[in-house]
């Protein structure tokens, strides 16, 4: 059987309310306000990060949501992530922007963990850091500017080489919940 990504618990909804405040108290901190700045909040399709961001943001906010953030596409992955058309369904309410997101996430046939180590690639970077390369060229730097904040939820195996791809971090060891606050260059 398929087993979907499951929903955020009451504990989930709490560490992220209390991620929420830290992260607004670090936009404080760097004079980030709603006045000087707009924010650009991107999350990945998977129901976690989605329901995440969702209790972080105002209501009215668009959340873009893209594939390319996906959880790494192992064939045995623990989790698969819904349909576009059932994310769309469920999060009605929600100002989604779903045009990144196919209405179905493959995963890679034939390739789990144990073929990854094999071929020396465990963390599947040989198919990870091409997609996010394109990310980053097709749709972080048209919206990059100085009055810009990029927020970004997204899941350890993404989020580490996502950050090595922007900043140039050569090693990171991330836990459950990490958050990074770095200037971005003009000209990635």
């Amino acid at each position: 059987p398929e087993f979907f990504d499951d929903k955020l618990t009451a504990n989930g909804w709490q560490q992220s309310r209390q991620a929420g405040m830290e992260i607004h108290q670090l936009f404080r901190r760097f004079g980030i306000t709603d006045d000087n700045y707009s924010v650009l909040r991107i999350s990945s399709p998977f129901r976690r990060a989605l329901e995440t961001n969702m209790c972080l943001k105002p209501k009215s906010a668009i959340l873009h949501v893209h594939d390319a953030l996906s959880e790494t596409p192992f064939d045995e992955s623990a989790c698969k992530r819904r349909p576009r058309s059932q994310i769309a369904r469920v999060y009605c309410n929600e100002q989604l922007d779903l045009q990144h997101v196919d209405e179905t996430y493959d995963s890679i046939l034939g390739l789990d963990q144990i073929t990854a180590a094999l071929n020396g690639d465990i963390e599947l970077r040989s198919i990870v850091q091409p997609r996010l390369r394109e990310f980053i060229r097709a749709f972080l730097k048209p919206h990059l500017s100085s009055s810009l904040v990029i927020w970004i939820t997204t899941h350890k195996g993404i989020a580490t080489p996502l950050i090595s791809e922007l900043a140039g971090i050569d090693h990171i060891e991330l836990n459950n919940a990490q958050a990074y606050v770095f200037s971005l260059p003009h000209d990635i």
